[in-house]
């Protein structure tokens, strides 16, 4: 009889940890590992919610590419889902880390972090802030429905954006960079 009492309490124990196990694990965000090699691109869109959200998160450098045409990098922003296939549509507004050669012709070896932003239909706008302070950087993006306010590695910048069915969309091209501890939550 007593065995099962334990039993029983042993099968309840567990279903009423493993909710809060999963739970611990969402809180603590996914790793994305966005990994392409010299002269491709990768493109990975995430579902974001209605606004107010914040995205968080660290990224790290692991490898850049061997490429004479385009430079190791990768960007997170928050943008409007695209009624198709395909990329965020229109506007997006976030950060970029790239990898710039230290000389024409040579190979990349400077990294840099660079806000961004662009409006549908026009060339990103790209404003450069500082070299990582480093190895793993961490940033955030609050979007409340009318602007991201995108802070990296310290660094902080607000845009106007206005996203129906927003994503947060994560880029790279002609390298490896990992993304780690990355979390979309609503704010509350």
């Amino acid at each position: 009889m007593v065995f099962r009492y334990l039993a029983a309490a042993t099968v309840v124990a567990t279903l009423i940890a493993m909710p809060a196990t999963a739970l611990a694990q969402a809180r603590e965000g996914i790793r994305y590992d966005c990994d392409t090699s010299a002269n491709h691109f990768s493109e990975l869109l995430l579902p974001a919610g209605p606004a107010p959200f914040i995205v968080t998160g660290k990224v790290k450098l692991m490898t850049v590419g061997d490429s004479k045409d385009y430079v190791p990098m990768t960007l997170l922003a928050i943008g409007g889902a695209s009624d198709g296939p395909g990329p965020a549509n229109g506007d997006i507004a976030g950060f970029e880390y790239l990898v710039a050669p230290a000389a024409k012709g040579k190979k990349p070896g400077l990294p840099f972090l660079a806000f961004v932003t662009r409006k549908a239909g026009k060339e990103k706008d790209t404003q450069m802030i500082a070299p990582p302070s480093s190895g793993e950087v961490a940033f955030t993006l609050v979007y409340d429905g009318a602007d991201v306010a995108v802070t990296i590695d310290g660094h902080a910048k607000k845009y106007a954006l206005e996203a129906n069915r927003p994503v947060v969309a994560i880029h790279c091209s002609t390298g490896e960079f990992l993304y780690s501890d990355l979390l979309i939550r609503p704010l509350d």
